[in-house]
């Protein structure tokens, strides 16, 4: 759909991996509502999307920088010319040490390659601040069964560090670190990030990208801004898992594991709306 006058424009680039080198890993769900996602922000958002398929880690580093220098397709992408930047993750992923330079370990949100690789999201995310435009960031991807050990965290002003204290997993001693990773304050400037805390297979399709896609085709978008379907997006998965569905999953699975979706907001508009 073309944008009307006055119409907010988005640019979107879609990185989605379904097959992977070692076939068992293959997410053969994950591209269908991935493509109605693509087609609900051409058709209500006016946005140009741009989808990526099956991208080894290296592959994904080079789409991310051809989004920032307006190089995704050969005419019709450079960000100067839209109001706001999305990019849209979906592949495995896991929450993984690092060191920073100090050699401190810590622990961060990393995605899969079809390589079987990792990279950390906000090192793939980061450079969009180089566009000068409100960022919106959707990750759909495991985020380890980690995240539901029993943790201490220990916050030493740098990043968030974890350490598993029992092996059994129970939901009244796990404590998350959700709202208070402090490398979000470091590499989200001007973004706004959705993702979930689902463990295991629970994030291979569900549930992110079916739930945006309803909010975007039910809301009236001409007074709506990214925040709030975000924070629709987690209403949703929050009403469905918390009833013990959510994909058909039992409800014994889910209880020693919060499920829910977040989103970290560090926009430098109060407000980024997409009409």
């Amino acid at each position: 759909m073309d944008a009307q006058p006055g119409q907010k424009k988005l640019l979107c680039l879609m990185i989605v991996n379904h097959e992977f080198d070692d076939k068992a890993r293959n997410r053969e769900d994950a591209i269908k509502p991935a493509k109605k996602l693509k087609k609900t922000l051409e058709k209500r958002c006016a946005g140009k999307v741009v989808l990526k398929e099956n991208l080894t880690v290296e592959k994904m580093k080079t789409a991310v920088d051809d989004l920032v220098k307006g190089k995704l397709e050969a005419r019709g992408t450079d960000p100067a010319d839209f109001d706001s930047v999305w990019l849209v993750l979906s592949s495995h992923g896991d929450w993984n040490y690092f060191r920073d330079s100090d050699n401190q370990k810590h622990i961060t949100d990393v995605i899969m390659g079809t390589d079987e690789d990792f990279v950390q999201i906000y090192s793939l995310t980061k450079p969009l601040t180089k566009t000068g435009k409100p960022c919106a960031i959707v990750s759909q991807a495991c985020r380890g069964d980690q995240l539901a050990a029993v943790c201490e965290v220990m916050v030493d002003g740098d990043a968030t560090s974890c350490q598993q204290t029992r092996e059994k997993v129970r939901l009244t001693d796990r404590e998350r670190t959700e709202n208070t990773c402090p490398e979000f304050d470091s590499y989200f400037d001007n973004q706004i990030m959705l993702c979930a805390s689902l463990p295991g297979n629970q994030s291979f399709r569900y549930p992110l990208i079916p739930y945006l896609t309803e909010v975007l085709i039910n809301e009236d978008l001409s007074n709506t801004h990214v925040e709030n379907l975000f924070a629709k997006t987690c209403q949703k998965v929050k009403e469905e898992y918390s009833s013990g569905k959510g994909d058909g999953t039992e409800e014994d699975f889910l209880r020693d594991r919060k499920v829910n979706a977040i989103y970290y907001n560090k926009l430098l508009e109060p407000r980024v709306f997409l009409q």
